[in-house]
């Protein structure tokens, strides 16, 4: 009796041992991305210096969220624990002699998956601000109604420190 109990606790043990699956060897957020920014000293001139876009804000979005960072002195920035996903990347920063112009580059689609690591470069392109942002807009209207188009607005935000006039603005519908 010993033995025939013997035998089917040996069986099971090889068998259970043999049923494993072995452990994955990529885990999720076992990767990096190491990006570079810089900007052109003077954007109309193609000969001149690239300069880093140095503490300068890097937006990660994903599926899972959105993730901001900062670049270095230097415009280096290495990111590691992003989980694996498909992510649309903007590298901005105000631009050091005018502070109505922003550098901003973005890259869609980058794909950061676990054990791959991705080295990604952003140049900055000069970009006016005005100050005024479109906040939001409400333009669907309850299509049950006849004066759905009625219930349609657009509000405005003024994000500077000083007043803007809005003389002349047309919003239209086409």
């Amino acid at each position: 009796m010993k033995k025939f109990f013997l035998g089917i606790l040996f069986a099971s043990l090889v068998f259970s041992i043999s049923c494993q699956e072995d452990p994955p060897i990529n885990v999720d957020g076992n990767t990096y991305i190491e990006i570079s920014a810089y900007y052109y000293s003077n954007p109309s001139d193609s000969t001149s210096e690239l300069l880093p876009m140095s503490n300068a804000k890097v937006i990660f979005s994903s599926e899972y969220g959105t993730q901001i960072k900062q670049t270095d002195a230097e415009g280096k920035l290495v990111v590691s624990g992003l989980p694996s996903s498909t992510y649309s990347i903007s590298c901005r920063m105000v631009h050091p002699d005018d502070s109505s112009v922003q550098l901003v580059d973005n890259q869609s689609d980058v794909v950061i998956s676990s054990g791959n690591p991705v080295i990604s470069e952003f140049i900055g392109k000069p970009i006016t601000n005005s100050g005024i942002a479109i906040n939001e807009i409400y333009s669907g209207g309850p299509r049950n109604d006849v004066y759905f188009f009625y219930d349609q607005y657009l509000e405005l935000y003024n994000q500077s420190d000083s007043v803007k006039y809005l003389d002349g603005i047309m919003v239209m519908r086409f």
